[in-house]
């Protein structure tokens, strides 16, 4: 099988095959991308007013589990609009 981002397998195969900077790239660009989908929840939070303390559990989640994260943040804030 060759290295694809189409599946887990191929995600495998790719980080089996790699150079350490090829890693050290590929580990910085998931970080970069949970850093600004933090930032961007914190600023979103903070313009709707949302209580601080409902943001904290899905940046956690953000920050280990980046897709994780946003879900958790999106039903927030459907919840927040139906208790309005």
């Amino acid at each position: 099988m060759s290295g694809d981002f189409t599946s887990l397998e191929g995600l495998t195969v790719m980080f089996q095959n790699a150079t350490p900077e090829g890693v050290a790239a590929g580990w910085l660009h998931y970080l970069a991308f949970d850093f600004w989908v933090g930032c961007w929840m914190l600023k979103d939070s903070q313009q709707r007013k949302l209580k601080h303390g409902y943001v904290i559990l899905p940046l956690g989640f953000t920050f280990i589990l980046g897709p994780v994260g946003i879900l958790f943040y999106t039903i927030i804030l459907g919840l927040n609009n139906k208790l309005k």
